[in-house]
């Protein structure tokens, strides 16, 4: 899943993070939490993450897409979304944080999308990019 957003993250304990965030990606406006079990309590840590996203979908509108030349138009559904991983987290003592994570994002849906119109071809070419899949993400910020 591709998007860009905003993330924050707490530790409750140098062992224990929550990290939360808030962007845009395929699905639509996106918000989302998990908790990060850190492994060290250096500034550079690997780490272990579960959490749950919330995709708003495309609220009613039909998006527009294109494969192999082919057009479709579909509806992306408010999705849920839980997410398993694992990374580095950088966290440095003025609050300069810096995360990688690599992992699962599983749809708990049946199925986030309806074909609209246009090329099914194209509409089921698309189809899997929406419904989760293999997770990549860096973000840059600050912890507190």
């Amino acid at each position: 899943m591709s998007g860009l957003g905003v993330n924050f993250s707490y530790h409750f304990i140098p062992y224990l993070a929550v990290d939360t965030g808030l962007g845009l990606s395929l699905t639509g406006g996106r918000i989302g939490a998990r908790l990060r079990a850190n492994l060290l309590t250096g500034e550079w840590t690997p780490f272990f993450a579960a959490g749950f996203s919330y995709a708003g979908g495309t609220s009613g509108q039909n998006a527009e897409i294109t494969s192999k030349g082919e057009k479709a138009k579909l509806r992306v559904y408010k999705s849920p979304f839980l997410q398993v991983g694992a990374g580095v987290n950088y966290t440095g003592t003025e609050g300069f944080a810096f995360t990688a994570l690599g992992g699962y994002s599983l749809l708990l849906r049946d199925h986030n999308t309806f074909f609209v119109e246009g090329s099914r071809a194209a509409y089921d070419d698309f189809k899997p990019v929406y419904g989760g899949g293999i997770m990549l993400s860096v973000a840059f910020g600050y912890a507190f």
